[in-house]
């Protein structure tokens, strides 16, 4: 394989990241009644679903996703009428907004990840499993390294 310069190494790594994100919203899953959920909502699904205790402020998400606390609002205010997901205002400070799956989305919630663990199958398929480990030690490296420059 050729080597790849680090301008062809980024484009090829948006590039992927651009194919994976119109992949993900052409085979979105239904999560409410007659709607999709669009590729924000996964993504906020996902931080909830990847938190520790099953409920994470609105400024987590934001920082996690590196979007504003009021994009995420507005994500939830749609899951939330979605009926998916609660948001519950801080007892100890009322600037705070925690959200967790409501009992609707819970019940969703094995499909949200069979789902996602179908995608991602789907998308490695055809990587011998030694090449998957070595990608999945590799981003992971880089999720962490970009991670941490975002902070």
């Amino acid at each position: 394989m050729k080597k790849l310069s680090h301008l062809e190494t980024l484009r090829m790594l948006f590039g992927v990241t651009e194919y994976l994100r119109t992949h993900l919203e052409r085979s979105r899953p239904e999560f409410a009644p007659g709607k999709s959920a669009t590729l924000s909502q996964l993504k906020v699904v996902s931080c909830i679903l990847n938190s520790e205790s099953g409920k994470i402020r609105i400024k987590d998400i934001a920082s996690n996703l590196g979007i504003t606390s009021g994009g995420v609002s507005q994500i939830v205010d749609n899951l939330v009428r979605d009926g998916l997901v609660c948001r519950h205002v801080s007892e100890e400070d009322r600037r705070v907004s925690w959200v967790a799956l409501s009992e609707e989305g819970s019940k969703r919630r094995r499909y949200i990840e069979e789902f996602m663990n179908g995608l991602t199958d789907e998308v490695m398929a055809d990587i011998p499993q030694e090449k998957r480990d070595a990608f999945t030690e590799v981003l992971s490296v880089l999720y962490g390294k970009l991670g941490e420059n975002l902070k």
